[in-house]
């Protein structure tokens, strides 16, 4: 099926002729999309490609690739039908290949509505073999049904990966993406890198399938891969009815039950997933063991999981190699024919895993252990808020359950001999409450009562980004003109056009666009590059510097030395999609080691549900601006950058999503400008000066009064203040709302609160960083002085080298509640208390130094069921008198007794 759209005339008007009838306006077939902007591959290739799955069209279709790519990157468009593959395809950075696709739902898949990909390369080759599609940093593949015709259910033999994530020519493998795939039978689904080659931040996202040996496999991923809506299940490929799909499913069932794993990681540096389902497998989410590098160091993982339904496994979660501070588990379905998690042989002997609000199921426990008890007495699992269905068999390390139901009758508990240490508290029995306990007083177990924790639910809308954009499918496309200094009037001169007319797109093909003044994108316009997917400024400002820019590029010198300005202001249902804004004349002084310029913000959202999609800033000093005014259902997803004052300001707008932002040093310091910052070696390793003086200075996320936020898959790499709270410029009110499966990394702050209406933490981690300093104002959590509002935060870990996890300097109507915390920085640890209350339930501190908890004397704190083998030290100034009256409350575990005029709790 050819489509072949009718190209305005106010588009023949604006692009030069020959442009105009290269990049096109393309019908497409996909759940989310109803036009896309690129170019047919047959055009591209100069041929027609066979759409019979007959003849192989590898070279034809690398050769398009490649051609789309030299001119500047963008969208190769193959429709509908089967296409033989018979060798790799290259997908380069900056380029996109995309078909056209319906969601599979166990039914029967149409070649005349679907882009079937005919897999006949890489039949017995392994894991480590060239993949079917090799996708470069700032690529995408989108829309795609991938199907091996000579696999067969009788004798299922291995292939090389169906897609690699790494990199060529991208100069570092970032920001690719994977999306909206059916695997129908694939051996090794997806690659994150390989073992011997690092990523960073991918997408994988809307990928269904039968894969037959590994679904997802990720290797070495350096930061905060996001995988997405993961569906993986025994019947997709027999319910596909393509050739040869299985009649006998029970033999198919047999073989992954056996064999197969749906999600395994060897090593990664954070991750965020959500929406997985697995069923049938023999590891549904496997953290498996890493690798060498330079034949010494171990690599581990961590990460954020929310939202997992693994059912019918062997195991469900199998565990042996993640980070002592804390992996998480929130709001998941676990169950397996052994056991719902299963650790096995942890290398370090110091990880945590945390699970909150989930259910586990096991056929002979919920959770297992197989290990050296010499070797991981530290190891530690936490639960709160679940709900076991079978029995935890428990054989060391340390273990703490908290106000959980384990709903089933008869032994409840195993607790072995070399346990170090367990907590059992405030937890509910079916029938008599029955523990076999072989680790005599190292186990506290307190009497059950009602249910107190509760963790809020969250339901993650994965594609809720499809659902902004304009009204009308009208497509303006414009192109660089040469020597032309300033391109704001023409581009401004388009949108006023279109907007009139009824809005739509205006399109920007390949190349440099320079903004010297404001521009305003009218209601129901968006403002679009070439590609709309995520997008490292390494890539582009690599090929930028060549004289081949890839993608449409900005320039901004609009809004210097006028920081309240914008550059670009969105009105109602206006919108940004997959452009780069570099800021060339910002400087940093290698000798003052500071950033020199200031300007206004990037981009002002004014109107409601205004939007900005896979848009990269590299330099910005003030991102985005969502608090001059009031809009409301606004999102903001898949961007990056690195602002150097403020990222995104959200005042009192309601309804306010953000969606898997990612802000990093990176952004600007990796880049090929000429502005770009000058790295420094110093005697103690490797350290940039951009990090410094971000940490410095720089406020990631600023919420002032903001009502009802969603903050999803945000991640900060460097910032003075991650997360900061503030009262509303009008009610006076802080925020409310959630932010879940979120990071803020090497900061002075995690969370900077003044105020506080009503919003929640979830699933995050703070890595402060003091280097090794104890006078350092540095803490993971900081409550301001006269902050008189409570914050919660549920599955919390916190580590870094500063000296405090907490710092409450507020009144004493303030409240700081913590549940289920992991507590991991690496020196002895002083938190100070000066005013306001701290509840601490569940939480382990797995380091060697003692926890100092230093009391003012407007201030009070209750903990409860803790682990700290190295003792918990409270050194007040003043205690309140109900403090020591209330001590029988505490259930908590030391090693190690407190000092004079200290309490330590047995």
């Amino acid at each position: 099926m050819s489509h072949r759209p009718l190209i305005s005339l106010f588009t023949l008007l604006i692009a030069p002729a020959l442009f105009a009838a290269e990049l096109q306006t393309i019908p497409i077939t996909h759940p989310h999309d109803s036009i896309i902007h690129g170019w047919y591959a047959d055009d591209l290739a100069g041929e027609k490609l066979d759409r019979t799955g007959t003849t192989d069209v590898s070279a034809a279709l690398n050769s398009a690739l490649k051609k789309l790519f030299d001119t500047g990157g963008g969208t190769l468009y193959l429709p509908a039908g089967k296409y033989r593959l018979d060798h790799p395809v290259f997908i380069r950075p900056g380029t996109t290949l995309r078909g056209d696709f319906v969601t599979p739902g166990f039914n029967k898949v149409d070649p005349t509505k679907n882009t079937i990909i005919c897999a006949y390369y890489g039949r017995e080759m392994d894991a480590l073999a060239p993949p079917l599609f090799f996708l470069d940093g700032s690529s995408l593949i989108d829309g795609l049904v991938i199907w091996y015709p000579e696999q067969k259910v009788d004798h299922i033999v291995p292939y090389a990966p169906t897609i690699r994530h790494h990199k060529k020519l991208s100069k570092t493998a970032l920001n690719g993406s994977s999306r909206n795939l059916f695997l129908v039978n694939a051996y090794t689904g997806i690659q994150l890198g390989k073992k011997k080659g690092a990523t960073c931040i991918h997408l994988m996202k809307n990928i269904y399938g039968t894969p037959l040996g590994d679904g997802i496999e990720v290797w070495r991923d350096a930061d905060i891969p996001r995988i997405l809506d993961i569906d993986f299940n025994p019947d997709y490929w027999p319910a596909a009815e393509l050739d040869h799909s299985p009649i006998d499913r029970e033999k198919l069932k047999t073989h992954l039950f056996e064999k197969a794993s749906g999600i395994t990681y060897h090593r990664c540096d954070g991750s965020e997933l959500a929406n997985i389902t697995i069923r049938g497998y023999n590891k549904g989410f496997q953290l498996n063991d890493g690798h060498l590098i330079n034949d010494d160091i171990w690599l581990d993982n961590e990460g954020h999981y929310i939202n997992f339904s693994i059912t019918d496994c062997y195991d469900a979660v199998w565990i042996s190699n993640i980070k002592n501070h804390g992996t998480q588990f929130y709001n998941c379905t676990l169950e397996g024919k052994r056991s719902a998690v299963f650790v096995e042989n942890p290398m370090h002997g110091k990880e945590c895993a945390m699970f909150m609000g989930c259910e586990l199921r096991g056929g002979q426990a919920a959770v297992l252990q197989h290990w050296e008890a010499e070797k991981n007495d530290l190891f530690s699992l936490m639960f709160s808020a679940c709900t076991f269905k079978s029995p935890i068999e428990w054989t060391g390390g340390n273990l703490s359950i908290v106000d959980c139901d384990f709903d089933f009758e008869g032994q409840h508990l195993f607790i072995g001999k070399d346990t170090a240490h367990a907590v059992i508290a405030d937890s509910r029995f079916k029938g008599p409450r029955t523990i076999d306990n072989q680790a005599g007083d190292k186990v506290k177990i307190s009497a059950s009562r009602d249910p107190y924790i509760k963790p809020p639910k969250y339901t993650y809308d994965v594609n809720k980004i499809s659902t902004y954009k304009p009204p009308s499918i009208e497509s303006v496309i414009l192109h660089p003109e040469k020597g032309t200094s300033d391109d704001t009037a023409r581009i401004q001169f388009a949108i006023d056009g279109l907007s009139k007319s009824g809005g739509g797109y205006i399109v920007l093909s390949p190349g440099f666009y320079a903004l010297k003044s404001s521009l305003v994108v009218r209601r129901n316009v968006e403002l679009r590059g070439p590609v709309q997917a995520w997008q490292h400024s390494t890539f582009h400002s690599y090929y930028a510097e060549k004289g081949t820019p890839k993608g449409a590029l900005f320039f901004v010198e609009h809004g210097h030395n006028e920081v309240d300005t914008a550059t670009i202001t969105l009105e109602e249902n206006a919108g940004l999609d997959g452009l780069f804004f570099h800021y060339p004349e910002q400087e940093f002084d290698s000798q003052t080691k500071e950033v020199t310029e200031e300007y206004g913000w990037l981009i002002r959202m004014q109107g409601d549900r205004s939007y900005v999609k896979h848009v990269t800033a590299s330099n910005p000093w003030r991102f985005i601006d969502l608090y001059s005014h009031d809009a409301k259902d606004t999102y903001i997803g898949y961007c990056n950058g690195a602002p150097l004052d403020q990222g995104i300001f959200v005042g009192e707008a309601e309804n306010c999503m953000i969606d898997n932002v990612h802000f990093n040093s990176w952004y600007w310091n990796q880049t090929y400008f000429p502005n770009k910052i000058v790295r420094t070696v110093e005697q103690k390793g490797y350290k940039k000066e951009l990090d410094n003086w971000m940490k410095a200075n720089t406020k990631a996320f600023i919420f002032a009064g903001s009502r009802n936020v969603d903050v999803y898959g945000t991640f900060i790499f460097c910032s003075n203040q991650g997360f900061k709270l503030l009262p509303g410029k009008t009610s006076g009110k802080g925020p409310s709302g959630i932010i879940i499966n979120s990071g803020c990394d090497w900061s002075k702050f995690g969370l900077y609160m003044h105020a506080n209406d009503g919003l929640v933490f979830a699933n995050m981690h703070f890595i402060d960083v003091g280097e090794n300093d104890p006078d350092l104002n540095i803490s993971s959590i900081y409550v301001a002085p006269a902050c008189a509002d409570p914050i919660s935060l549920y599955n919390l870990s916190t580590w870094g080298t500063s000296h405090r996890a907490l710092a409450l300097d507020g009144t004493a109507t303030s409240q700081v509640n913590i549940y289920n915390f992991s507590n991991q920085l690496y020196y002895p640890q002083t938190n100070n208390i000066n005013g306001g209350h701290v509840r601490i339930i569940n939480s382990i501190r797995n380091i060697s130094e003692p926890t100092t908890l230093d009391m003012g004397p407007d201030a009070s704190f209750m903990m409860r069921a803790n682990i700290a083998p190295a003792g918990l030290i409270v050194t007040p100034s003043r205690i309140k008198k109900d403090l020591e009256d209330t001590s029988a409350d505490f259930l908590n575990t030391s090693s190690r007794r407190g000092v004079s005029r200290s309490y330590s709790f047995p």
